[in-house]
């Protein structure tokens, strides 16, 4: 089912677009979005949310963005990048997109 979140702001985190979401749909908790969003009730993480690759799927005839554009542009993981070796910049790159993204 299709996702109507809002269109992220310039330099906007996932997070927040999903905080937005929650008072435009007068939801109780975060469950209620992320149900919506990802078919179940997770815990979402601030910084590097992972199952990007759902978000894509869900949000993509609104945002018009893959799940490697999300993690780039809609999380924190940019910034950590930079300062892992290239072998473990891939798995989490990964996890990201999966949803095996709890351990990164």
């Amino acid at each position: 089912m299709l996702c109507h979140l809002p269109k992220p702001y310039p330099a906007e985190l996932l997070y927040s677009v999903i905080a937005r979401y929650l008072v435009r749909i007068g939801a109780k908790s975060s469950y209620a979005a992320t149900n919506h969003l990802f078919g179940r009730r997770i815990k979402s993480q601030v910084d590097v949310p992972s199952s990007l690759d759902a978000v894509s799927k869900q949000t993509w005839p609104i945002w018009r963005m893959t799940g490697k554009d999300i993690a780039n542009n809609l999380t924190m993981f940019p910034y950590y990048a930079r300062y892992l070796p290239s072998d473990r910049l891939v798995k989490c790159f990964t996890a990201l997109l999966s949803d095996k993204g709890g351990n990164i």
